[in-house]
């Protein structure tokens, strides 16, 4: 990073040719490692049913079991905290800083530390790390010491030349390190890998075309009572119904694009409709008799067992207040 710092400090123009050869290396090695590969992650709003479905895949031996969120893309939080996310907005704002860099370095190690998911990854992880902390500081420096010599005319030209770079190299960073999960694995799927807040078609330029996505959705009146009912929850759950409300309103956004590659389901479906999961494994190629594994991670009885348990909720004043919010979300099919 010291030598990094030296060479912001003496200042030097990228100009547009080696932009240019830059995007194609990079854009050349993303087509060669991603051939016939295919990677599947499942999106959804908090308490959404996004587990479920992610569990319902790991049943069979073909997919990969890598059950973290992927932090180091949308941050601790599901509306961005350090993430690459923050970092591109900052870009796009003209806010980023060596600071919010730091703020991402320290989002990939704390899970490096904190979640042997992260860990079994090893050196390859945390050189991958440092080669994309060293990439984002220097196409800052570049950017700063350019913006100097442009006036203001150009200056709208240059960042959107800049937001390129930005999501090139970004975009191999997570290629390459997703690209360390699973490794003997065609299917991995990674949970909550996006802002549920933020509109999901530029968040999807940042990753491989030949990833599907699938979103999962819930009735909100029991979203709400799950999390009442648990208590360990309390430190980031909504404090009350109408911020849970004012929060889904929010998070539904990640709903609004629609792409051949995305499926959307209820998770009431997953649980109670057999042809849901008949297409889900057709959505991403496993056939219904491909080879199961021991440790069954899914058990849709089990799971059924969630639906309609907000009847049984003490705050119905706050089961009024979502249902008049929300009636379109709500479920009115088979019960458990």
């Amino acid at each position: 990073m010291n030598d990094l710092l030296c060479r912001i400090c003496t200042g030097f123009i990228w100009n547009k040719e080696k932009r240019r050869d830059f995007r194609k290396k990079h854009m050349n090695l993303e087509r060669k490692l991603f051939e016939n590969e295919v990677i599947l992650f499942c999106s959804g709003n908090a308490v959404s049913g996004n587990s479920a479905t992610c569990d319902f895949f790991h049943n069979y031996t073909d997919v990969g079991k890598f059950r973290n969120e992927l932090w180091f893309f949308r941050g601790l939080d599901i509306c961005n905290s350090g993430g690459i996310i923050e970092l591109y907005l900052a870009l796009k704002k003209s806010t980023l800083s060596l600071e919010k860099i730091k703020q991402f370095q320290y989002l990939c190690e704390w899970a490096y530390i904190n979640r042997k998911e992260y860990r079994i990854l090893g050196s390859e992880y945390l050189i991958l790390v440092e080669k994309y902390i060293n990439n984002v500081s220097y196409l800052l420096s570049l950017y700063n010491n350019e913006k100097l010599r442009e006036n203001s005319v150009d200056i709208k030209n240059l960042m959107i030349d800049y937001e390129k770079d930005f999501i090139v190299f970004s975009k191999d960073f997570l290629k390459n390190v997703l690209m360390l999960f699973d490794k003997d694995k065609k299917i991995k799927i990674f949970r909550q890998a996006f802002a549920a807040c933020l509109e999901l078609d530029w968040q999807l330029k940042f990753f491989p075309e030949n990833i599907k996505v699938i979103r999962t959705y819930r009735d909100p009146r029991d979203q709400w009572t799950d999390m009442k009912n648990h208590k360990e929850w309390e430190y980031w759950i909504p404090k009350n119904v109408e911020q849970f409300i004012a929060q889904t309103k929010e998070r539904l956004q990640i709903f609004k694009y629609q792409a051949p590659n995305i499926m959307t389901i209820r998770f009431e479906d997953l649980c109670l409709k057999p042809q849901t999961r008949k297409e889900l494994l057709e959505f991403v190629g496993l056939q219904e008799n491909s080879p199961i594994a021991k440790n069954q991670l899914f058990d849709w009885q089990k799971s059924a067992m969630n639906i309609g348990i907000y009847k049984n909720f003490a705050r119905q004043d706050d089961i009024r207040k979502i249902e008049e919010a929300f009636p379109e979300l709500l479920y009115k099919g088979e019960q458990r």
